[in-house]
């Protein structure tokens, strides 16, 4: 192992937290080289700590400073410098390429754990690095907390680096062997898989799926993927990168309805989110979306035995638990929470859905990370094996499990700095609410639910300075009520 000194003086307080999922910030103000390379340091030390000899894969987005060129402009130059300094072999993917194909070959290919320089669905100006261990999944709260606390360190008093003219490079892509395993994952569960034919219309967003889609494609030749903003770019030509806001998706709705497609498919840039649209442009809620997905292998006796969600998501995903007497598992906000639950699944070899209101969805025979692909070729193939449309399909679950009505907003303000000012008391909040309050949660951000089952939720984002808004009722203006309200209380303590 090579020897990084450190100057004498070390001064801590500078903090580099990683959120949710990983570390994001502002382009060259909250998210520099200097973050790049101590966050990399971190790694690669947490990396020497379970395994002699890391081997790592590392993937990007398409945005400002992701290029794999060796300038003095290139994140993916600071990580590998960072990296090498410290023995860890890297492999670079060629260019842009989403999380969940990194997240496959990690676990594919046996390797030690993979970086993503992604700040998945936040605006142009944000950049980030996500780590996923050597199952593939997101960082574990063990990782995270090492890796904090060691890139504080190392970004405190930054040691020394290999110049760039020394890294070697190795290149690689993954995106046919991603396609291949989907391939066979979808023909353990829907029969006629090969003959699946149907049109679907798929916004990327200028981000890194184009080429996964057309590897997909090539898979199941009779499926027709229209694809919309293929080139991936630093500003995504615009777009807003998040898929699951609906108001920017007025280009895709247009092209489903122009082209008469089965259904149409948003990501974000780096493939891990998603959202559908029906044939009719109507978007779905990552909830409805896995109701018709669980609902289908339920139907089909493909021994589904538990779902998993998170206390920010709809209660229809409790409701298909219930019904069938399924294992119904609710964590904290943030995928990672998800793992242990995925792991004793695949030791089980037992079949789970997880599913979270973000528009993250995996099963527990594909990868531990969310995945932007896996739920629209599952209802593809739903929709060619049942031979419904995806609004038919939507419609089963409501008449099965009832109609729930799931809204998100967000609030900025100085309580989003000191998250511990959330009043938890039941007679700071009642006077707020029109309706009983039932239970108060604060787990994970503010939970209340209400005696007649509707609840809404405050949290700190843990990736942008917002408080992020959820709620859920049987009436939309009930559940706008609900986030009204809320907003009064976080006003409340401004």
């Amino acid at each position: 192992m090579k020897k990084i000194g450190f100057g004498t003086n070390i001064i801590f307080g500078t903090n580099i937290i990683f959120g949710t999922s990983g570390y994001r910030g502002i382009i060259n103000e909250t998210f520099t080289h200097a973050h790049v390379k101590a966050i990399g340091l971190a790694i690669a030390s947490y990396l020497k700590l379970k395994k002699d000899h890391p081997r790592i894969i590392l993937g990007f987005d398409p945005r400002q400073g992701n290029i794999p060129k060796w300038t003095k402009d290139s994140f993916i130059a600071s990580v590998i410098q960072s990296l090498h300094a410290m023995d860890i072999r890297v492999e670079c993917c060629r260019w842009p390429t989403p999380t969940p194909v990194i997240s496959w070959a990690i676990t594919h290919f046996n390797l030690s754990g993979g970086i993503i320089l992604t700040a998945s669905h936040n605006p142009k100006n944000y950049n980030g690095l996500k780590f996923n261990d050597h199952n593939g999944a997101p960082a574990s709260l063990e990782a995270t907390h090492y890796i904090s606390q060691s890139a504080s360190t190392y970004f405190s008093c930054l040691p020394t680096l290999p110049p760039l003219h020394r890294l070697r490079r190795s290149y690689t892509h993954y995106e046919q062997g991603f396609s291949r395993h989907l391939r066979h994952l979808l023909a353990g569960l829907v029969p006629a898989i090969e003959s699946l034919s149907l049109s679907i219309a798929i916004d990327v967003k200028h981000g890194a799926c184009a080429r996964t889609w057309h590897a997909i494609s090539e898979q199941f030749s009779h499926l027709s993927c229209h694809l919309l903003h293929e080139t991936p770019l630093p500003d995504f030509g615009g777009q807003h990168p998040n898929p699951t806001s609906i108001k920017h998706l007025t280009v895709l709705q247009k092209t489903i309805k122009q082209h008469a497609t089965d259904f149409g498919i948003a990501n974000d840039p780096d493939g891990d989110r998603y959202v559908i649209l029906d044939e009719q442009a109507t978007p779905l809620s990552p909830e409805e979306t896995a109701a018709i997905i669980a609902h289908y292998l339920i139907e089909t006796n493909k021994g589904l035995t538990t779902l998993i969600t998170t206390l920010a998501s709809s209660q229809l995903i409790r409701a298909i638990a219930t019904r069938h007497n399924l294992n119904y598992i609710e964590t904290p906000i943030g995928f990672k929470y998800f793992t242990p639950h995925l792991e004793s699944l695949q030791n089980n070899n037992a079949l789970g859905l997880a599913v979270e209101s973000s528009g993250g969805f995996t099963l527990s025979t594909h990868t531990m990370e969310k995945c932007g692909f896996l739920p629209g070729l599952l209802i593809a193939a739903i929709c060619h094996d049942t031979s419904q449309s995806v609004s038919q399909l939507r419609q089963t679950i409501y008449d099965q499990y009832g109609q729930y009505h799931f809204i998100e907003d967000f609030i900025e303000g100085a309580v989003t700095q000191t998250p511990s000012l959330l009043p938890t008391q039941r007679d700071q909040l009642q006077p707020h609410f029109t309706t009983t309050i039932h239970s108060i949660n604060d787990i994970d951000g503010l939970k209340l639910t209400m005696d007649d089952g509707q609840w809404v939720l405050a949290r700190p984002s843990g990736t942008e300075p917002v408080i992020r808004l959820y709620a859920e009722s049987s009436h939309p203006a009930q559940s706008q009520a609900l986030i009204q309200s809320m907003k009064g209380v976080l006003s409340s303590v401004q």
